[in-house]
């Protein structure tokens, strides 16, 4: 209960940044950067999700189950690569973006699936 209470905070706070940045990057940094606004936001729930992964590890640590942590780590970094690499030359850096969110959400998915098992 508490890690979805964590969790739930976590994304709250990205959808808050969604608002903020609104707010805040067009005034500061101008005209230009309007068109960066959607790939802050998919950053922005992308880390959301890192950061719901890396408190979520701690389960392995206090289970002694340490051994699963390798392979959730190089399915995210080897999802990422190839996210990347599919999407970049249809999607620009808007690819990246979405490769970045992609391989978050997958390893979300491994890590709650192993926490069930």
């Amino acid at each position: 209960m508490e890690t979805i209470v964590i969790s739930l905070g976590v994304i709250l706070l990205a959808v808050l940044g969604i608002v903020v940045s609104n707010l805040i990057v067009i005034p500061l940094f101008g005209e230009n950067f309007r068109n960066s606004l959607p790939i802050l936001y998919i950053l922005l729930f992308a880390s959301a999700f890192s950061a719901i992964n890396s408190f979520m590890e701690n389960y392995f640590f206090v289970e002694n189950k340490t051994k699963s942590l390798l392979p959730i780590s190089v399915t995210k970094l080897i999802s990422f690569i190839t996210f990347s690499l599919l999407l970049l030359p249809y999607y620009s850096i808007n690819g990246i973006a979405y490769a970045s969110l992609i391989s978050s959400l997958l390893v979300t998915g491994m890590i709650i699936y192993s926490v069930r098992k």
